[in-house]
């Protein structure tokens, strides 16, 4: 699977860039951009999500391990139209968080889950979507009242702290309402 946007987007070295550089990557040792893919398949079946994501995670992998040739050929084509989509859209700034989050350039898990699985969703309306991409990136955020979390003493929608199955529904719920306005 060529994974050479999920890389470019979150700053992961890439092969052209030499072995002795990959190597020196924390990030590529421990196959972090395996790891984005593994989690937007089996983010794919929310309806599971256990704490801890971990075990969630394993118990994916061990199902998928028995899916068949033309299954994985699926599923390979699923993940690499929607990181394309995202990409065109969004460019490597896709997974930042909103601007007043952390130091504005370090792509979030919490916005790669459900960001991912709502454009999947949504590949039907690729056309649209790119039309409308401008508005797409530079309103993303821009509901700011739908950032927080009211009842939960307004808690930051994106904060890294809060990964249960109803925090991710919350987020992918935030993106699926936004996309609305574009298709």
């Amino acid at each position: 699977m060529n994974i050479f946007v999920i890389r470019k987007m979150w700053n992961l070295p890439l092969e052209s860039e030499g072995e002795e550089k990959l190597l020196e990557s924390e990030s590529y040792r421990k196959m972090e951009d395996v790891e984005l893919v593994l989690r937007f398949f089996a983010y794919r079946h929310i309806d599971n999500l256990k704490s801890p994501v971990d075990k969630f995670l394993d118990e994916y992998l061990k199902q998928a391990n028995n899916y068949s040739e033309e299954t994985i050929k699926n599923l390979e084509n699923i993940f690499q139209e929607t990181i394309q989509l995202i990409y065109s859209i969004l460019g490597s700034s896709a997974f930042i968080p909103p601007k007043e989050k952390r130091d504005r350039r370090t792509p979030l898990k919490t916005i790669y889950d459900p960001i991912m699985q709502v454009f999947a969703n949504n590949i039907a309306h690729k056309k649209s979507l790119l039309k409308n991409k401008a508005d797409i990136k530079s309103n993303l955020y821009s509901n700011t009242e739908l950032l927080y979390i009211e009842e939960e003493n307004n808690k930051s929608l994106f904060d890294g702290r809060y990964n249960n199955k109803k925090d991710v529904e919350a987020r992918m719920k935030y993106f699926h309402n936004f996309l609305q306005d574009y298709i």
